[in-house]
């Protein structure tokens, strides 16, 4: 009970300083941003703990971006055998289309960095549940539209017993 309150502290805070500072205006930025990379998911259930992270990014307005990731990694169950009862451990891969917002909070170094939110569906094996994420994430430009976007998200499933602290990087570009 007590990880679940400090979640919810965490998320309003997190929303409070995106309403306070989500006015910066960020003239260069992309009108839409495209990218693909890896990601670390804390996760017991996650094994391995790599796993494939894709987003896509479309400006709104000055600041706000509708934001849709996409994860998908390999997660450990046990299934029971109906007919003899018989437990065993197999792997089956679930994938989590979330949609969002990605507020542009302030630069820093260069980097934009911005507050996301999203929520969506989980699907694993012949299970489909909910899920949601918070976090943040950086736009890094590297040049000609190509981009480095480093995030950290926190991670709610109905397939999963935990919190999934998602940490990774994605290789992107914008037009």
């Amino acid at each position: 009970m007590r990880f679940r309150n400090t979640l919810a502290a965490i998320l309003w805070l997190t929303l409070a300083v995106a309403v306070a500072f989500g006015q910066t205006p960020a003239p260069t930025e992309r009108e839409d941003v495209f990218g693909a990379g890896a990601s670390y998911n804390s996760s017991p259930e996650a094994i391995p703990s790599a796993a494939g992270t894709i987003m896509y990014a479309h400006r709104v307005s000055e600041g706000l971006y509708s934001f849709t990731i996409v994860d998908i990694f390999a997660q450990a169950k046990d299934f029971t055998d109906p007919a003899t009862g018989a437990v065993t451990s197999k792997y089956q891969i679930t994938t989590t289309p979330t949609t969002g917002v990605a507020q542009h909070l302030r630069d820093i170094a260069g980097a934009k960095i911005y507050v996301i939110a999203t929520v969506g569906a989980a699907a694993g094996g012949s299970q489909v549940g909910w899920a949601y994420s918070t976090g943040g994430a950086a736009y890094i430009g590297l040049g000609k539209g190509w981009c480095l976007i480093p995030n950290i998200r926190l991670m709610k499933s109905s397939l999963s017993g935990d919190y999934q602290g998602i940490f990774g990087i994605m290789f992107g570009w914008g037009k």
